[in-house]
């Protein structure tokens, strides 16, 4: 079992980089689902999910972006992801999710995209 890590940065005003680094499959997407849930109690709603280091993607992980992209939307916010490695981006591919999810390979555009949301 490969160890999971995850941290938060704040950026700027609103909008926080999420550091997920390992496997994120059915035992760590709790750890996920509680890092946004304690962002979103603070009324964050712009998130950067940085992929940089994540090695997998459990359906139960894609079930989890899903569903907080949804919440983050209805509060005019959004999830970005960044710099996917090859694997992951294809699985998002695959999936449909490169047309749900913003995704880019830099967090400055990440950024640039959220702070075009109205908050």
């Amino acid at each position: 079992m490969t160890d999971f890590q995850i941290t938060t940065q704040q950026e700027q005003a609103g909008i926080v980089t999420i550091l997920p680094v390992g496997h994120i499959d059915t035992a760590s997407c709790e750890q996920l689902e509680q890092v946004f849930r304690q962002l979103m109690n603070q009324g964050i709603y712009k998130f950067i999910v940085d992929c940089s280091q994540v090695d997998y993607l459990s359906s139960s992980a894609v079930d989890a972006l899903i569903s907080n992209l949804k919440t983050t939307q209805e509060n005019n916010g959004n999830i970005v992801l960044v710099n996917p490695n090859p694997n992951i981006k294809r699985v998002l591919n695959l999936l449909g999710l490169d047309q749900v999810f913003t995704i880019t390979d830099a967090r400055e555009t990440a950024i640039m995209e959220l702070k075009l949301r109205p908050s």
